[in-house]
């Protein structure tokens, strides 16, 4: 047996100081609820505004994220920077109670949300200036007008719509995102005279191709329901200069013709956590092809942008993917939309074969 190791009194005490400061730097924990959270009734609008959580010396808060919700108003979440502690909301039916809450973000994730606090907006026929921050991307629809609500159809779409077509005249990338709820009803081969004639075609032709192509079905319906999209092509028609990457639909939108990817955040088993990370990788493999099918499509399909159509299993996917983007170089994200959809109610069919 060999002799005990000797302790020099400084090895001693070098090893009691590396313990203090490990002791004295406290690891970055989720942020607690924001405080003094206040919502102020305006004309048509209303302020929402806020203190920082107590926490957040642990872990700098990032962004913010304000909900929505009213009776019979599906709820909407927008997205603020750290450096802003409010948030106005404008074209909101005045004599409706909305209600609010308030999370804050750092790197460890979302933290708790405020309790609830409510206002009414006042009747006023001045127009306001619209909330920034919407996570539906985009900026203000302009003119002081309420955006455009989507069709009807199978589902329920919430949020502005015509949001895509003015984007597509840009060299930038743009990030929407919109809400599609099948509340109890999931769907069934007895539903498809529901869907567009775009989204009847692609089901027609994909009718036997299990969640994944439903996935796609759904994508489009969101697209024409709200974006005025038309189907013009299937995976299968598109003409290309070569072999390659290819991209799911080809429709046209104001006008113009875009290529339509579409993917899904989802887990499994269905419950467990969807990272940052996981999300990343998605949109990083989805948009090298997107880059390289559009490299290759033939000049008479031609797309001015593609828009990479990503359907989310819940909140939780729709945040990773959001923070996945928006941690991507622009080399990646070249001039690619980006649009999610977070599905609510019986959309198991769209994620998991039955």
């Amino acid at each position: 047996m060999g002799r005990p190791t000797r302790v020099t009194a400084a090895a001693a005490v070098a090893f009691a100081a590396a313990l203090l400061n490990v002791a004295a730097a406290p690891a970055a924990k989720l942020p607690s609820a924001p405080r003094s959270v206040v919502a102020k009734a305006g004309s048509n609008s209303i302020e929402v505004a806020w203190q920082a959580p107590r926490s957040a010396r642990f872990a700098k808060i990032d962004r913010y994220k304000v909900l929505r919700w009213a009776p019979g108003v599906p709820k909407r979440g927008y997205r603020v920077s750290q450096r802003k502690r409010s948030l106005t909301l404008a074209n909101l039916t005045p004599g409706t109670t909305y209600s609010f809450t308030v999370a804050a973000h750092n790197e460890r994730g979302w933290g708790m949300a405020s309790k609830a606090v409510k206002a009414v907006p006042l009747a006023s026929d001045v127009g306001n200036p619209s909330g920034e921050g919407d996570l539906g991307g985009g900026g203000d629809p302009g003119g002081g007008e309420d955006p455009p609500g989507a069709d009807d159809g199978f589902g329920v779409i919430s949020g502005p719509c015509g949001r895509v077509a003015p984007e597509l005249g840009k060299p930038t990338t743009s990030l929407f995102d919109t809400r599609l709820d099948f509340q109890n009803d999931p769907f069934d081969d007895g539903d498809a005279a529901l869907l567009t004639p775009g989204g009847q075609a692609i089901y027609s032709s994909l009718s036997a191709g299990g969640s994944t192509l439903l996935s796609e079905v759904f994508a489009f319906e969101v697209l024409a329901r709200c974006e005025g999209g038309s189907l013009l092509k299937l995976e299968t028609e598109i003409v290309y200069s070569q072999p390659g990457k290819t991209t799911d639909l080809l429709a046209a939108i104001g006008g113009s013709k875009v290529g339509v990817s579409v993917t899904r955040a989802v887990s499994f088993p269905a419950d467990t956590p969807y990272s940052t990370e996981q999300a990343s990788q998605l949109l990083a493999s989805k948009l090298a092809a997107i880059q390289e099918s559009s490299q290759n499509v033939a000049p008479e399909d031609a797309w001015v942008k593609q828009i990479l159509v990503v359907m989310a299993y819940s909140d939780m996917h729709a945040d990773a993917i959001e923070d996945g983007w928006l941690g991507l170089d622009a080399a990646t994200r070249a001039d690619t939309v980006l649009y999610v959809v977070t599905t609510d109610g019986s959309d198991s069919p769209l994620y998991f074969d039955s």
